[in-house]
């Protein structure tokens, strides 16, 4: 859902808001579950923070996508940034050890591409 919203295929509406929302409310759901709280969760939930800050400084005035290096990151939305932290933090913590040994596939692939979309945000804007 969140794939589709944040890359649709509508060409008027390059980025659905309403179906990205959705996705991370219902994922943000599953992370205040005590059954299913687990880090694949708190990592999505982190990626799709990172993702989301990002959504202003992605289209361009002629309705184009902007890539991560030529977008303006005064832009980015600070405080998805820092929520998207503190669930990458909470992805690290207690059961993904568990998680990482026997469920490798999808946690270590959400997780890495979690990680990667923190590095991307922490380093120096390019110089113009």
């Amino acid at each position: 859902m969140f794939n589709e919203g944040y890359n649709s295929l509508k060409a008027d509406e390059l980025i659905r808001h309403d179906l990205c929302a959705e996705a991370m409310r219902l994922c943000k759901l599953l992370t205040e579950h005590r059954v299913v709280a687990d880090p694949p969760a708190f990592a999505l939930l982190s990626l799709m923070c990172f993702q989301a800050s990002r959504f202003e400084s992605r289209i361009g005035e002629d309705n184009t996508i902007i890539l991560l290096q030529k977008q303006d990151r005064n832009k980015w939305d600070h405080e998805l940034i820092r929520m998207g932290y503190y669930y990458l933090n909470l992805s690290s913590e207690g059961r993904s050890a568990v998680c990482l040994s026997y469920r490798v596939g999808h946690c270590g692939r959400t997780l890495s591409r979690t990680q990667l979309r923190f590095h991307q945000l922490e380093r120096p804007a390019p110089a113009l």
